[in-house]
């Protein structure tokens, strides 16, 4: 859609997909509403290649943009070519692979690899990885212009917080198992010239990954190379520079709750594990009794939890069409979309729709919110309320105000509807395995994510009352099935079990609460004595910043949070790493792991007093004297003409 959409901004985006088995079908429009009221719109599914060849030649001769045929045991050879050779002529819509693998074949004998040419995307799924752990890709042709590799375009055909070492370790090993023999020595020398040389990474993120992002990195100076990742620590080393020790309050994005690489998964997961035993049973049963949720809904990601959770609420609810949501959450699929708008990413999202019509947003901060709220409960058309308690990625964690979920839980019994909450950010780092406990009445679904697998695995859960599994069941039991069966891994569920078990024989979450809440105050207490810093805001160790800016010119506006970055990661006595926000780049969001100790809080408090005597003026003279060492002079030059003059004092003091 977003490809066509580049030439054409009025194209449908209609897309066709070949899909034999249904399990597309089933993942898109799980309730069997069709393509205008499914769950993702504007998809057309055949049943194999003739009906597809019929259609494009009739009823959708304009308007495709592409068709993707869905690779099993029964899609041969000659059927792949004959569907790229009915795509050959159609310049308006590109062709896809979605190659599904199959752990009885081994990878020299995959459909790609035999064909005569190339489609314009293939997608690989977990053969990828031998089908030894959670792991896709998307690739893209040489040949095609790729609108997707320029953040934040690219948000909404990924699953973040999924790139882990583990996983594409595995991926590289078994690759090399099985096709290393093809690769000549000028291609092997290149991949050790990558794995050696960050310049060489970086020039294979241009060509190969996300250009534009590897471009803004290198600008703030995050184009560094982290490795020995233990706890908040990480070593850090730029080309040409002696390595140092930093506090890494990035952490994977607050996926690590025992900290980076806990060294008891070695001895507890890795040389225990047992293939034949179902850890995913005894994690169900463990994460049951803490929330007193009766079923459990495997996920392989943050997103695919929240994928999941929605499919299961819409389902339960089947005699609705309508999802409630409020603006400021954020969505990373088209799938997941269905319950993300904001005003500021909006017109991101614009180039993917359709993306579900029967979603109902409410500004959170709008004056009005409570009564609008009020209405649309007491309507009688919601099917699922779905929303977070503290709005993370697309809001700056705010947290949703307390008399909007007042609302919420006092209407139920009279608007019929279901509740579910996001926890996929929230669970934990708070200092409660559910934030939402205390704020939300019985919620029916929560969801779940990364954090549970100490950011080893990519993982999520999807909980729900039986009420609910059993109304969704009825409504839609092939989904169903595959929700339950599907992404069940039972490493990834061996290390959640572990990693919650010592969270809670350590009370880890009391920890997080203590040091969250002296963290927090050192924060204020800046606050006090810098004005840059508008506000503090947060809870337990998911704690942000946000920065007064205004009157600043415009880039300085948008992209200063990704400079402060920089500046705090240089830092010449102690470097850190922290997150900005997505949206809001004005914000900096602290996501250190529940292990953190006081010594660290000191150290990141200390690096932030730093950068805030500097000012603007001096983190922007950092970050230019940073680029002209690195022979960037034109960026250099750039970023000392944004330099403004200082006209207040960095401190009040």
């Amino acid at each position: 859609r977003h490809h066509a959409r580049n030439r054409d901004p009025a194209s449908p985006g209609t897309l066709l997909v070949i899909d034999r088995d249904g399990r597309w079908r089933r993942y898109f429009d799980p309730l069997g509403r069709g393509p205008r009221d499914a769950l993702v719109p504007g998809i057309r599914f055949a049943v194999d290649l003739s009906q597809a060849e019929k259609w494009l030649d009739g009823e959708l001769r304009e308007g495709v943009v592409a068709v993707a045929l869905a690779v099993d045991a029964g899609v041969h050879l000659a059927d792949i070519e004959r569907f790229l050779t009915l795509l050959e002529g159609r310049n308006d819509a590109l062709s896809i692979l979605v190659e599904g693998g199959d752990p009885r074949r081994a990878m020299d004998q995959w459909r790609i690899r035999e064909l005569s040419r190339h489609p314009d995307l293939v997608v690989l799924g977990e053969g990828l990885a031998g089908f030894q752990a959670p792991l896709g890709a998307c690739l893209v042709n040489a040949s095609v212009r790729n609108p997707w590799l320029m953040t934040p375009s690219e948000s909404y055909v990924r699953h973040v917080m999924t790139n882990f070492g583990f996983p594409l370790k595995i991926a590289s090993e078994f690759l090399e198992d099985e096709i290393g023999g093809m690769l000549s020595p000028a291609q092997r020398n290149r991949l050790r010239r990558i794995a050696a040389n960050p310049e060489q990474t970086y020039e294979a993120h241009l060509q190969f990954g996300n250009s534009g992002y590897a471009r803004v990195a290198r600008l703030h100076g995050f184009d560094a190379r982290f490795y020995e990742a233990r706890g908040v620590r990480s070593r850090l080393t730029l080309d040409g520079r002696a390595s140092r020790d930093i506090v890494d309050c990035f952490v994977n994005v607050g996926t690590c709750p025992r900290g980076l690489n806990p060294l008891d998964v070695i001895d507890a997961v890795a040389r225990a594990h047992d293939p034949a035993h179902d850890y995913w049973a005894d994690l169900q049963g463990f994460v049951g009794a803490k929330t007193g949720f009766a079923c459990a809904f495997p996920a392989s990601s943050n997103v695919a939890a929240v994928e999941a959770a929605l499919t299961l609420g819409l389902a339960a609810a089947s005699h609705r069409r309508k999802l409630l949501c409020f603006t400021g959450g954020l969505g990373f699929t088209l799938l997941s979309a269905a319950s993300s708008f904001d005003t500021v990413f909006d017109i991101f999202r614009k180039p993917f729709l359709p993306i579900h019509d029967a979603t109902v947003f409410i500004d959170p901060q709008a004056p009005d919110a409570e009564e609008l709220l009020e209405a649309q409960l007491r309507g009688g058309e919601i099917a699922l309320v779905w929303f977070e308690t503290i709005q993370v990625d697309a809001n700056a964690s705010r947290p949703l105000p307390t008399r909007l979920i007042a609302v919420i839980n006092r209407c139920r019994a009279e608007g019929g509807y279901l509740v579910g909450v996001d926890e996929t950010q929230t669970n934990l780092v708070t200092g409660k395995f559910l934030h939402s406990e205390n704020l939300v009445e019985s919620p029916d679904i929560v969801a779940l994510g990364t954090a549970l697998c100490d950011s080893l695995v990519p993982m999520g859960m999807a909980l729900t009352t039986r009420a609910v599994a059993e109304a969704a069941r009825k409504a839609a039991p092939k989904r169903l099935d595959e929700l339950q069966s599907r992404a069940v891994h039972q490493l990834s569920a061996h290390v959640a079990l572990n990693c919650l078990r010592d969270i809670y024989d350590r009370d880890l979450m009391g920890a997080a609460r203590h040091a969250g809440a002296r963290f927090k105050h050192a924060l204020c207490e800046l606050a006090q004595e810098f004005p840059l810093i508008q506000e503090v805001r947060g809870e337990g160790l998911l704690l942000t910043i946000e920065l007064d800016l205004a009157g600043t010119d415009p880039f300085i506006e948008r992209s200063f949070g990704y400079l402060l970055w920089g500046a705090m990661l240089r830092d010449p006595v102690h470097g850190v790493a922290v997150a900005v926000c997505p949206i809001h780049n004005n914000c900096i969001r602290f996501l250190p792991p529940l292990t953190i100790t006081a010594d660290e809080v000191a150290i990141i408090v200390a690096n932030l007093r730093r950068a805030l005597t500097a000012g603007v003026p001096g983190v922007i003279r950092d970050c230019a004297d940073y680029c002209r060492s690195r022979g960037d002079e034109r960026t250099a030059a750039f970023l000392a003409s944004l330099n403004p003059e200082p006209t207040m004092p960095a401190s009040r003091g």
